[in-house]
């Protein structure tokens, strides 16, 4: 009996701590079906489809008296810090307002993709044509970008090459680039800005902007055959006017650099002491001798830039693939020119080659228009790293939605149903999302006021216009009335032209 009575003791003493314990401790219901059990659990009681618009968990119906001590559910932010530099991989799935007129400053060449479009389109606020576009009907002055994975390891990857070598004095790049591949729309122009406004921020980076790389290739622009009749076939295509361009804006974004960078002229005859004075006294000389010097200071800039180790390069050119294939323009027997016969395709293409001694090119595909199916070039000597950029997943249309419906560009509440309908029509193709955000009945048309007059459903127009979408009398839109609704309404107008015509008679 004594082994039994040292063991109720010992259960005894158990018992008073955890009852001493208890005591020092506020009372909390912990039953399944408990209000508190649910909001510290991040659990809710509420429908599915009555969650609120924001991450943060829903609320309980009712919360009983004797509940204490119970702390809110806590979300993770839906705002990242507007500078880029700030960013780090727990942003990652969070959203960065950018605002329109900085852009402007930063990227004198313009935005990769839609995202330019939409900020600097016509800006139209009614669809007057049906053949207007879908970016000229979204106006926004302060868009967000969703912080993709991708962005952030390129980040992280292109920080860690610019250091390399700088303790022993000898910097360099042991990388030739990266090239982004992936599904039409899924973002890939978006995570280069991105990138591009990194390095732009930082103030490290000397960075090399090429946002439409497909004009080189198109047969646009005013251009010169290289090798004229009769001596040769036309197949040389130069481009003075895109060099031109070129050069301006590589100045524009980074001429405090530049003008630290000895200009090396081997094929040009001005000379300059910096890139910077080369281009001016560019833009200075009559028009004939411009046009005739333009490729040669284009390319004596190329070499300046593949000599020097003072800054970390980067090279950024969006549908990088279409300097790969054919071009659009032709030979003098009619025939089409391949891109490596366009000068300033050819010279810009080369940057996957191992001669940088300190530049890295970030390249992403195009897979829409004619230069869709041109494959990606292949791995050079020191290694071009392809990475696929993902779909949108389902939280990041949630969280892109949340945004813009608190940013007041989304009128629809944002609902898990909608979410849902969003995520199965766009396979989460983040510039399909935008284009269908952008095509809210709301935003296509604003004759309902959304202000004033709430309107429960959604749906995306294929085909028609404003004039189809709205009733003639009511303004209301036609899909959400009822059949009955409509016949009523015919039989009333009927009666109204009657009585119009008798008084008339």
């Amino acid at each position: 009996t004594s082994p039994m009575v040292a063991w109720l003791g010992t259960v005894a003493g158990v018992g008073r701590r955890m009852a001493s314990v208890a005591a020092m401790r506020p009372t909390v219901q912990r039953s399944l079906f408990s209000p508190a059990w649910h909001a510290q659990s991040g659990r809710s009681r509420l429908p599915r489809f009555s969650r609120g618009l924001s991450d943060d968990a829903a609320k309980p119906e009712d919360a009983d008296a004797d509940v204490v001590n119970v702390a809110p559910q806590q979300s993770k932010p839906l705002l990242a810090d507007e500078n880029p530099t700030k960013h780090r991989q727990e942003d990652v799935g969070k959203i960065y307002r950018i605002d329109a007129e900085k852009l402007k400053k930063i990227f004198p060449e313009g935005l990769c993709g839609e995202l330019h479009n939409v900020l600097y389109g016509k800006r139209t606020k009614e669809a007057h044509h049906r053949n207007d576009k879908w970016w000229d009907l979204v106006l926004k002055d302060h868009p967000g970008i969703l912080i993709r994975p991708e962005a952030m390891q390129l980040i992280s990857s292109l920080y860690c090459l610019s250091k390399n070598g700088l303790k022993k004095g000898a910097p360099r790049m042991d990388s030739a680039g990266y090239l982004l591949d992936g599904a039409s729309g899924v973002g890939k122009s978006t995570v280069l800005n991105h990138v591009v406004h990194w390095a732009r921020s930082s103030g490290d980076w000397l960075v090399v902007f090429v946002p439409q790389a497909s004009r080189l290739v198109s047969g646009l622009g005013f251009y010169a055959r290289g090798d004229p009749e009769p001596e040769g076939e036309g197949k040389i295509i130069l481009q003075p006017s895109f060099a031109l361009e070129f050069l301006s804006t590589l100045v524009e974004a980074n001429k405090e650099k530049l003008t630290k960078l000895p200009f090396q002229k081997k094929a040009s005859t001005i000379e300059a002491a910096n890139v910077v004075d080369a281009v001016q006294q560019l833009t200075e000389l009559k028009l004939e001798l411009k046009e005739a010097q333009a490729m040669d200071v284009f390319l004596d800039t190329l070499d300046t830039l593949r000599e020097q180790t003072e800054f970390p390069l980067l090279v950024a050119v969006d549908e990088f693939n279409a300097l790969q294939g054919m071009s659009l323009y032709e030979d003098y027997k009619l025939k089409l020119i391949p891109a490596q016969n366009v000068v300033m395709a050819e010279a810009l293409s080369r940057f996957t080659a191992d001669t940088w001694k300190r530049g890295v090119l970030v390249g992403a595909a195009t897979r829409t228009g004619k230069f869709g199916n041109v494959p990606l070039p292949g791995h050079g000597k020191k290694g071009n790293r392809h990475s696929v950029v993902s779909h949108y997943s389902r939280d990041d249309i949630k969280r892109y939605m949340t945004f813009m419906y608190q940013a007041g560009d989304l009128f629809t509440p944002v609902t898990d149903e909608l979410v849902d309908y969003m995520f199965f029509t766009t396979q989460g193709r983040a510039r399909i999302v935008e284009e269908y955000l952008g095509s809210e009945v709301f935003n296509r048309g604003l004759h309902n006021l959304p202000k004033k007059r709430k309107v429960g459903r959604w749906y995306h127009l294929n085909e028609g216009g404003p004039d189809t979408m709205f009733h003639p009398e009511t303004g209301k839109p036609q899909e959400f009335y009822t059949h009955v609704e409509i016949e009523q309404m015919r039989l009333e107008n009927e009666r109204k032209r009657i009585q119009e015509l008798d008084g008339f008679a």
